[in-house]
């Protein structure tokens, strides 16, 4: 599916606003892990919002290269491989730190100030009594074009519901054209 969506501006506060801007900082494991192909410089590090890391990255490229130039070739082939042991270590834990990093981006989208719900949301209906009858007879008025038909009970008065599950059970045991299953 095509994020064309995540560009809309709803121009509120609400939840959609919320998830569309999560939307836009959740960081994803592939492009992690696409750019930890170039861990000698540090840019995975620097997508997790792990910049302390990723200046390490760069401090042991830039002392590799110079061990590699000035320095016997044994302490730069001990240095690289500590160093290619430690983008294999960063590598098995890229998955992890891509969660904990969009859990914290949550968090902190969640819980920011000035989150509040949009102008006229009056929050839940609650009619004049709080009758479900009321709320069914307002939601039937807001739907143009037909009519729907006056849905049943929920519940059948006077019978308890150990009466209601065997008078289920028995139409569901019934034979006949209504019921082709049985």
């Amino acid at each position: 599916m095509k994020r064309a969506w995540s560009h809309w501006n709803f121009e509120g506060q609400g939840l959609q606003t919320l998830n569309l801007e999560l939307t836009r900082r959740l960081r994803q494991t592939r492009r992690a892990w696409l750019l930890w192909l170039l861990f000698p410089f540090g840019l995975h590090a620097f997508y997790l919002g792990e910049h302390r890391r990723a200046a390490a990255y760069l401090a042991a490229t830039l002392v590799l290269i110079a061990l590699l130039v000035s320095a016997p070739p044994m302490t730069g082939i001990a240095w690289g491989s500590a160093y290619a042991l430690a983008a294999l270590f960063d590598a098995f834990t890229i998955d992890r730190r891509v969660v904990a990093m969009n859990k914290k981006l949550r968090i902190a989208l969640s819980f920011a100030s000035g989150r509040s719900p949009p102008r006229g949301y009056q929050g839940r209906y609650t009619g004049g009594d709080n009758d479900l009858g009321d709320y069914l007879q307002a939601k039937e008025q807001e739907q143009a074009g037909h009519t729907t038909k006056r849905a049943a009970p929920l519940r059948t008065p006077g019978r308890s519901f150990a009466e209601q599950e065997a008078l289920l059970r028995e139409q569901l045991t019934r034979r006949g054209p209504k019921n082709p299953r049985a």
